[in-house]
């Protein structure tokens, strides 16, 4: 299995954040947050991203997840110490069952948003953010074999925070400001570009 290295590592890193209270999670209900939960007043134009975050299969069963990471990592007996499954095994062995992904992303097609990505782990579709809370909130009465895979589901807001002086503004859209006193646009790209170890390099001004 020596070659098999490739993307399945990344697979296996987010793996390990995604199962680190697998054992109580099993036991919790999903967690949801919609756009207007995350950020107060957002427009619901506004373009948003949300995840599903999924509990994966065979994580503590013998010869699940946890015992495979323990055999590659730790066991220098083991024939998979230091060897990596590929991410269509990974897939295969550990996804939730192929009813969950369907139910899922047709829901949330169904409420106008476009699925960007399935994984294992996590679902991605993106939309404004209306669509994307009208979505959460209809995933919140699924059928119990469906939720029961279902870790979290979070809104991600497009935009950013400006800092004032009172509280963190969100902004969704980038806003331009005036170059501070004395401050020219060509200083700002000539001065970084141009500077070696404290001095300016040939053809290159100091700021004036």
């Amino acid at each position: 299995m020596m070659g098999k290295l490739t993307y399945v590592v990344l697979f296996l890193v987010i793996t390990l954040a995604v199962t680190a209270s697998v054992a109580h999670a099993q036991q919790s209900m999903p967690q949801y947050f919609t756009c207007t939960e995350v950020v107060p007043g957002v427009p619901g134009s506004n373009l948003s991203h949300v995840i599903v975050w999924l509990r994966l299969n065979n994580v503590t069963t013998p010869n699940g997840l946890l015992y495979l990471l323990d055999q590659m990592y730790y066991n220098l007996s083991s024939p998979y110490y230091h060897e990596f499954i590929t991410p269509q095994e990974f897939a295969e062995w550990y996804s939730p069952p192929g009813y969950v992904f369907s139910y899922i992303t047709s829901l949330a097609e169904q409420n106008g948003l476009i699925v960007n990505y399935t994984f294992p782990m996590l679902i991605e579709a993106t939309g404004n953010a209306s669509a994307v809370d009208n979505f959460l909130t209809a995933l919140q009465s699924a059928p119990s074999n469906i939720t029961q895979w279902i870790l979290a589901g979070e809104c991600i807001p497009l935009g950013y925070f400006a800092v004032h002086s009172k509280a963190p503004q969100y902004q969704p859209m980038i806003v331009k400001e005036p170059l501070p006193s004395g401050l020219s646009q060509a200083s700002c790209w000539v001065v970084p570009l141009g500077l070696m170890e404290g001095r300016p390099m040939p053809g290159s001004t100091w700021p004036s």
